[in-house]
């Protein structure tokens, strides 16, 4: 597996189940998910509550109707449950689904808001001869791409049975600082696709449910006291 992010496929779809369920609670809690072995503690940010306005995916593999979003109480992680795969075979000897997730975010004015990282979880499984491709892209609604990941499972070799996976993009928060006074929609663009054409009869699939993203909150300078 060749990533620009980081990968880890070695859960099992009901460990991935169970743990998805831990993280939509911890959604709920001012407690951050464990990341590399440790639980990170983070402190409140005082900025008043933050509401959703809007959660909507657009996209081939990506229906709006499962598409649900929620901030934890510390304002700190955004949980985003939603659903996009493509498989194969398929007539296409590259088959691919596209899915933009779109958060609208309604906060005090004064504040700006970045993403330090997000992860997507999900779940694959690839005949031997399949390589299968997932690309994410974080950006500001009307703005420039500011943050990516690019993941290549590569199953030529060797067939990759069913196994969840953990898919992360690490951002700058100084490069992602959203505009003061400007409460812009957050979106994640995701690309998944499979290359079967030297093995056009192989099964496989590889498969979105979630995604999760660290926020962090800053004053503007205007708004300091």
């Amino acid at each position: 597996m060749e990533s620009s992010g980081r990968m880890r496929a070695t859960m099992s779809p009901l460990v991935m189940v169970m743990l998805l369920a831990s993280m939509v609670a911890m959604a709920a809690s001012s407690t951050e998910p464990a990341r590399h072995g440790r639980s990170l503690q983070v402190p409140a940010v005082d900025l008043g509550e933050v509401v959703i306005g809007n959660a909507s995916a657009m996209g081939t593999g990506c229906p709006n109707s499962v598409t649900t979003a929620t901030i934890s109480m510390n304002n700190t992680l955004l949980s985003i449950q939603t659903y996009f795969d493509v498989a194969v075979p398929t007539s296409d000897p590259i088959a691919r689904t596209y899915c933009h997730i779109n958060v609208q975010l309604n906060y005090t004015a004064g504040w700006a808001v970045a993403t330090s990282y997000w992860d997507t979880y999900g779940a694959v499984n690839l005949d031997q001869g399949l390589v299968a491709v997932h690309n994410g892209d974080y950006y500001y609604m009307g703005g420039l791409t500011v943050c990516s990941t690019n993941t290549t499972i590569n199953a030529t070799l060797a067939a990759i049975p069913d196994q969840g996976y953990l898919m992360s993009a690490v951002c700058d928060p100084n490069a992602t600082l959203s505009t003061c006074g400007e409460n812009r929609d957050l979106v994640f663009r995701l690309t998944q696709r499979i290359d079967n054409r030297a093995v056009p009869a192989a099964q496989g699939y590889i498969r979105g449910v979630a995604v999760f993203a660290r926020l962090q909150w800053q004053r503007c300078v205007a708004a300091l006291p």
